[in-house]
């Protein structure tokens, strides 16, 4: 079994020491955790960078960046949304789950791109971080439930029935500007 013990923390400098550079957030730890999970990790772990440090205003040797009170940082959104897909893999028999990749119909996109599909017999997952259209085969899915489900709330939205071999998902643009975006189907 493999573990990502350390992806990128929320809040941590993308650089690490290099300050002129972007914070990584929300999306960024919603993108490792479900890019890992629906690899087939055994979990995932989730850190904030105020967290690890312990971090108050006037902590001595603070590194990476860190700007957040820990006791404030604890609710991040981030740390709130990995419960999100911990339901969500609570939901079906997941360890009847693989990667699925092979259901794409285009060709696998590369880096933020990628299209992550977990599926079993009675479900499928697909992850869409960039908030990009695609098309998948869903011929063994016919008469099953679809829904949107969004990463940053854990709400599903009702698509309907799969009623055709291939589908193309349409992503949509949230009102948050957050851009990822899943294909649940149960």
């Amino acid at each position: 079994p493999t573990l990502d013990g350390e992806p990128s923390y929320e809040w941590i400098l993308q650089g690490l020491h290099d300050k002129t550079q972007p914070y990584w957030v929300a999306k960024d730890v919603r993108r490792y955790a479900y890019w890992s999970v629906f690899a087939g990790a055994c979990g995932h772990t989730y850190g904030d960078n105020s967290v690890m440090q312990f971090y108050l205003n006037d902590s001595e040797g603070v590194s990476y960046g860190a700007k957040y009170e820990w006791y404030k940082a604890i609710h991040h959104d981030g740390s709130g949304q990995m419960g999100y897909l911990r339901k969500l893999m609570e939901s079906v028999d997941f360890t009847k789950g693989k990667i699925r990749d092979d259901l794409l119909i285009d060709s696998q996109k590369e880096k933020y791109n990628r299209i992550s599909v977990f599926a079993g017999e009675e479900f499928l997952f697909a992850y869409n971080y960039s908030g990009r259209n695609f098309r998948i085969d869903l011929s063994n899915y016919i008469n099953k439930d679809m829904w949107y489900f969004r990463p940053s709330t854990g709400i599903e939205s009702y698509i309907g029935k799969v009623s055709e071999g291939e589908y193309t998902y349409t992503a949509f643009k949230c009102y948050d500007g957050e851009q990822d975006s899943m294909l649940v189907i149960r």
